[in-house]
């Protein structure tokens, strides 16, 4: 996941934050077979550190914004509600 935000934000880097948004929920939110997944499991709190940094870093927010407030300005669901 981090190769693949990498990048999307290296060559969609001079859009717009909505476009590269977008661009990155297309190619980088890929969650099949996560019904699978144990949610105890430390790994999948990695894959919710990853997103919250990749979020961060479309919307050029600095790296101590609360992740409370990614959901609200992407305008999606936390990356734990979409899992559970």
């Amino acid at each position: 996941m981090c190769g693949q935000i990498n990048n999307v934000l290296c060559y969609f880097g001079k859009f717009q934050s909505v476009i590269k948004q977008k661009l990155l929920f297309a190619y980088c939110y890929s969650l099949y077979g996560c019904v699978l997944w144990d949610l105890n499991n430390r790994c999948v709190d990695s894959v919710y550190v990853k997103w919250s940094k990749g979020l961060r870093r479309v919307w050029n927010l600095p790296s101590d914004t609360h992740s409370v407030l990614l959901p609200v300005l992407s305008n999606m669901l936390p990356v734990i509600d979409e899992l559970a």
